[in-house]
C-alpha cells in the first residue's frame, strides 16, 4: 500500500511521469517473482515432500543431528 501511495504521490508532484511510476510498479512485480520463483526450491514444506525430496523431511534432520551428537 506505501508503495502503491509513494508512486501516485511522486505523480501528483510531478517529480515522474506516470510510464516511470508504472515502470517502477513492474520491475518491483517482476523482481519479487523472480525471487520467490528462485528460491522456492529451498522452502520447506508439503510440496518438496509430497515429490520425494528428502532434504526438506524434518525426521531426515532428527536423523542427522542423532547422528552428529553420537
Amino acid at each position: 500500500m506505501v508503495v502503491a501511495v509513494t508512486g501516485f504521490a511522486r505523480l501528483g508532484l510531478g517529480v515522474h511521469f506516470l510510464s516511470d511510476v508504472l515502470g517502477g510498479y513492474l520491475l518491483g512485480v517482476g523482481w519479487a517473482l523472480g525471487m520467490a520463483a528462485l528460491l522456492r526450491p529451498w522452502q520447506p514444506g508439503e510440496r518438496a515432500h509430497r515429490y520425494g525430496d528428502q532434504r526438506a523431511s524434518p525426521s531426515r534432520w532428527r536423523r542427522l543431528s542423532i547422528r552428529v551428537r553420537n
